[in-house]
């Protein structure tokens, strides 16, 4: 009886690490994925702010 007790906890035990490895790296794999196109996605890019620039500086964009 003790014994089937500790083989079934061990089964269970042997489950949930399986399932917390798999979900480490699969949120390993997902972020090695879509972290890189989500960062370069919401890159703040450099602005030059109107406010700030020198008098006599001004820039003329061409779009």
């Amino acid at each position: 009886m003790q014994t089937q007790v500790m083989e079934t906890m061990m089964q269970g035990l042997v489950i949930v690490g399986g399932l917390t490895f798999s979900l480490a790296v699969s949120l390993l794999i997902e972020e090695l994925i879509f972290g890189r196109i989500v960062r370069l996605a919401f890159e703040r890019r450099p602005t030059t702010s109107r406010q700030y620039q020198k008098p006599g500086t001004a820039r003329i964009e061409h779009y």
